[in-house]
């Protein structure tokens, strides 16, 4: 049975990631196929056919619903019920709400109706109004505007479309206008709001109102302390917090039924599990139900109900039926950062617990198993960190082993504690919250001085994680003297990928000769990064919204590091905010980068040379506006020649053609068209002069201002340009070497792209079409 389990989920976690998904006729084969598997008892074949049908199955009846069958832009209007919601200040005193809607049904005319059978969608919106204010289980009709779930491409960095589908969102969008179908405010929503009333007044409200409602969007301060401490996972609700609140409930009940214990110890037992899993299900409701807090009282759940039938079931073997519950229920998990750190970390778990009974360490000594338990823990979590962040904080294994036990024994019972007083005796929340404030001021003070202590060591420091790594290492092959089989398997698929790190290096090495530049998908904006292999020049920054959030930490900076490169300089065309978004977070993650702007900072540029390369600039003195004014960069290593346009409209292209310097240069074998494909740019006399090979075009996929503009697109197919998109390429890397012809690699160029990017392809709109036309 565990093996069919275990096929189950290597099937359900390959068809997460492989290029095409069954359509219904393939289903419906596939079907026929596990049937003869099963007569056969080809039972394990049959469970990885059935792992990789789940998720197909889920998404062909999820396309049932008009809002992800359509798949493109277009405004609706629904009758909802909010899920979720969280507010985001923004500039000028304004806010923001964020919210999470299930779609009960879409109006046609006046009637909404809606078949049974039909799934229910899930939508992201953002709402932007004051009144009429909306309420968390408000059931509500709005005139929304919505488009497919998109993301930013790039070979690093954070995948939001991945998240959506792992939360099955599958469109996002703003609301128009709301109509309130019911006012009666639901006990969710009384409770959220005595919660945001109770930690109104203290410094640390929003982290206690965050790890008391499962929404981590409410937290505004103290990220970069968590992440560079390697503790962020503590102060959101996540599985260690529904297992400590299952624990607390399930000590609780113990307690309060001792009496009963030696003449009922069965009965004993059972009632305090089965009530502590009652209360962790209450304790999902009254938070916002995002998919990893339901992901993990589901895990919870299957494990103690495996106990509760008295099942002589071994730890890894509840795993594996936890893991394949989970995995049936909801098929798009893997899709989830925060599913693989949960259940790697709770294999992890697992690991070191029998590592500790194998070697006896200090079974007596309750202080020297924590210590052990979570240095093994870190140490194997290790190239988790890595994949996913880029980023190891040396520091994170003792502000665990001291954040660990302060917020899971000290922070959280008082905060649970406080709850309970504010149902029962009010008076006492106050002092309760007092204490748990209190004790958050101090941890952050020790965190703050862990961060000051340690650094934090990115990807591009590949000796120093090596030898951070090593001591995983020894821990896995002190663990294959116990497991001969397992090391000999693995020894020989060691030898059978050495000749592909053969190749994978070889390429690497051809890669590494002369430059790169990197057009960025940093939606309606612009970000283009030039570098040689160690440095790096950006080219704008990317756009910085109203909350908070920056193209230059979610998309560059992870670039950056992913590729081992040193920020040197930055130039910015203008101030626009989808081109200058990301200047304050430079100033505080590069405080050595030199940063070129204005018309100072652009003639700066002119005639330097960097990477190796010869930089120009110009500046329209006499432009009419901002976006004319934008500072024009071109690059040249005397074989190739690449220029920069910024916003520039016909103004100061035309003006451009009568600069020597520039004129001087052309042609061109790489134009970034201007002000993201705006039709007040690209003229024909500019395009023709310019005679380069590739057009490239910043822009967000579905964008409200409809870059690029057909017109722009008609020039640049009657001139034959190849036109490199990237709302539909994702980002794309120009390699410039001097013994070869350009090479250009885009991130969604692949044919074994997973489903979830292909059909980014699928949803590119009208530009896709024209870009095929003219390859």
């Amino acid at each position: 049975m565990e093996a069919c389990l275990l096929s189950f989920i290597v099937g359900n976690i390959l068809a997460n990631n492989l290029p095409i998904l069954f359509n219904v006729n393939e289903l419906l084969v596939t079907m026929l196929l596990i049937g003869c598997a099963i007569i056969l008892r080809y039972y394990k074949i049959a469970s990885v056919l059935i792992g990789l049908c789940s998720v197909s199955a889920f998404m062909q009846w999820q396309s049932l619903s008009p809002i992800v069958a359509n798949n493109q832009a277009q405004s609706l209007v629904i009758q909802a019920q909010i899920d979720q919601l969280s507010v985001q200040s923004l500039a000028g005193g304004k806010s923001q709400q964020k919210v999470n809607v299930t779609v009960n049904c879409i109006y046609q005319t006046e009637i909404c109706s809606q078949a049974f059978w039909l799934p229910t969608s899930k939508l992201r919106l953002s709402y932007y109004r004051a009144e009429p204010l909306l309420q968390l289980d408000q059931l509500v009709k709005l005139k929304v505007k919505i488009k497919p779930a998109t993301s930013f491409n790039n070979q690093a960095g954070f995948d939001f479309k991945k998240w959506l589908f792992g939360q099955n969102i599958f469109a996002t969008g703003y609301i128009q206008q709301v109509e309130v179908l019911s006012d009666q405010p639901s006990l969710k929503h009384i409770w959220h709001s005595q919660l945001q009333k109770l930690f109104v007044d203290f410094q640390f409200g929003d982290l206690m109102l965050a790890l008391t409602t499962g929404d981590r969007s409410w937290i505004e301060q103290n990220w970069d302390v968590l992440k560079n401490t390697g503790t962020a996972h503590l102060l959101a609700i996540s599985g260690l917090h529904i297992g400590l609140v299952f624990l607390w409930c399930y000590w609780l009940v113990l307690l309060i039924l001792l009496p009963m214990r030696t003449s009922h110890y069965f009965a004993y037992q059972t009632l305090a599990k089965v009530t502590a899993l009652m209360m962790i299900w209450l304790f999902v409701y009254f938070c916002q139900q995002s998919i990893p807090i339901i992901r993990a009282a589901i895990f919870i759940s299957v494990w103690v109900s495996l106990s509760l039938f008295r099942l002589n079931w071994s730890s890894h073997q509840r795993f594996v039926v936890a893991l394949f519950v989970v995995l049936l229920l909801l098929p798009l998990s893997p899709l989830s950062i925060s599913f693989w750190l949960s259940f790697i970390a709770v294999a992890c778990v697992l690991l070191v617990w029998r590592c500790m009974q194998l070697f006896s360490l200090d079974q007596h000594n309750l202080c020297l198993r924590i210590i052990y338990l979570q240095t093994g823990i870190s140490l194997l979590l290790l190239p988790t960190q890595v994949v996913f962040f880029q980023l190891i904080p040396t520091g994170s294994l003792l502000a665990n082993l001291i954040a660990i036990p302060w917020v899971s024994f000290i922070i959280l019972p008082l905060l649970m504690l406080a709850l309970m007083c504010l149902l029962v005796i009010p008076a006492l929340s106050l002092p309760l919250v007092w204490l748990a404030d209190k004790n958050l001021t101090w941890l952050f003070e020790t965190l703050a001085w862990f961060e000051g202590h340690f650094v934090a060591l990115n990807a591009s420091q590949l000796s120093l994680i090596f030898v951070v790594l090593i001591p995983a290492g020894f821990l896995f092959v002190y663990l294959l003297r116990y497991m001969a089989f397992v090391r000999r398997k693995l020894m020989l698929a060691g030898l059978a990928l050495i000749p592909l790190a053969i190749a994978v290096s070889f390429q690497l090495q051809q890669h590494n000769k002369g430059w790169r530049l990197h057009m960025l998908d940093v939606g309606q904006g612009l970000a283009i990064l030039l570098e040689d292999g160690t440095s790096a020049v950006l080219y704008d920054t990317g756009d910085r919204f109203n909350s908070g959030f920056n193209l230059f930490e979610a998309v560059v900076q992870p670039v950056i590091i992913a590729r081992g490169l040193s920020l040197e300089q930055v130039i910015v065309s203008h101030a626009d905010k989808d081109h200058a978004g990301g200047l304050e977070a430079i100033g505080r993650i590069w405080p050595n980068a030199h940063i070129y702007q204005g018309k100072v900072g652009c003639e700066q540029v002119n005639q330097q040379t960097w990477l190796n390369l010869t930089w120009f600039s110009w500046q329209n003195v006499l432009a009419d506006n901002k976006n004319n004014a934008s500072c024009v960069v071109c690059i040249s290593d005397l074989q190739h020649k690449v220029c920069l346009t910024g916003d520039i409209e016909q103004q100061t292209e035309s003006w451009l053609l009568t600069q020597s310097q520039f004129s001087q240069l052309l042609p061109l074998d790489v134009l970034l068209i201007a002000h993201h494909g705006s039709r007040t740019s690209s003229t024909e006399n500019f395009i023709q002069a310019s005679k380069a090979e590739y057009a490239l075009i910043s822009r967000g996929a579905f964008n409200r201002f409809n870059h690029p503009h057909p017109q722009v697109i008609e020039v640049l197919q009657r001139n034959s340009k190849v036109v490199i998109d990237s709302a539909v390429d994702g980002q794309s890397i120009f390699y410039f070497n001097p013994e070869a012809e350009i090479e250009v690699k885009s991130e969604l160029a692949g044919i074994c792209l997973p489903w979830y990017k292909q059909s980014i392809k699928q949803a590119s709109g009208k530009l896709s079409a024209f870009r095929d036309d003219l390859l």
